[in-house]
């Protein structure tokens, strides 16, 4: 929380801005309306380069602004360039590649009446202090009750974890889901993971692996090559 007292001339916000592929960061702007305008922050880059010219540590930057003009705004956002021209992408961005999230980050504004007069309060992303925003907005975004998979069919046969783990090639591919035992062979080609995260897992239990990234309708889609039951665990519905 910011108090807005007749102290509070300045406030200087500052984070940290870093680049896997070794590249240099160097350029790190910050916007209070959306991407509409831009100012640039001052940086510190406390390491050398190695022999190579890599940076691999943290680059901090700051910027002192005239807290008055939080009340003007609903977030302050960030974005890095490093010196391929390279920068973060205005919003949240999925890639087959990966899951992690690189856009622009975000921390929301909020007005504060206190007893001593008006205040700000910032939320970050994820859980600080308070809540994240992000967490507002997954359960903003979840369903309101979770899908129910339906009853596997009766008859189905059992088989013994053993027995499952002998197919796990490309010809003969099987993984298991909550108690399910699944004959993907079929499905490898179209897989758009690739043929090799699923071998990856073949003849085990997948079910946290396969719940980490996959949706309920990529669950449902995998119905058609249900062959059995993982004997001595209870299928979960």
């Amino acid at each position: 929380v910011l108090a807005l007292g007749p102290a509070a001339k300045t406030y200087t916000i500052g984070g940290y801005a870093y680049n896997g592929g070794g590249r240099r960061i160097t350029r790190v702007e910050v916007t209070l309306d959306n991407g509409a305008s831009w100012e640039l922050a001052e940086m510190t880059q406390p390491e050398r380069p190695t022999p190579y010219g890599r940076y691999w540590c943290w680059t901090f930057w700051s910027l002192t602004i005239d807290p008055i003009r939080f009340l003007q705004c609903r977030e302050v956002a960030c974005r890095a360039w490093d010196e391929s021209t390279n920068t973060q992408p205005g919003n949240r961005t999925w890639s087959i590649l990966g899951m992690m999230q690189n856009s622009w980050f975000r921390v929301k504004i909020s007005p504060l009446r206190t007893a001593s007069g008006l205040a700000i309060t910032f939320r970050h992303p994820a859980t600080i202090e308070a809540g994240g925003w992000m967490e507002d907005l997954q359960a903003k975004e979840a369903p309101a009750s979770a899908p129910v998979a339906a009853a596997p069919p009766p008859g189905l046969p059992s088989f013994m974890l053993a027995e499952v783990e002998r197919h796990k090639s490309e010809d003969d591919c099987w993984i298991v889901l909550h108690g399910r035992v699944y004959d993907v062979t079929a499905w490898l080609d179209d897989h758009p993971g690739g043929v090799k995260s699923i071998l990856g897992n073949a003849g085990k239990d997948s079910s946290k692996f396969f719940d980490a990234i996959h949706s309920a309708e990529a669950r449902e889609m995998l119905d058609k090559y249900l062959v059995g039951l993982l004997a001595g665990k209870p299928a979960k519905l």
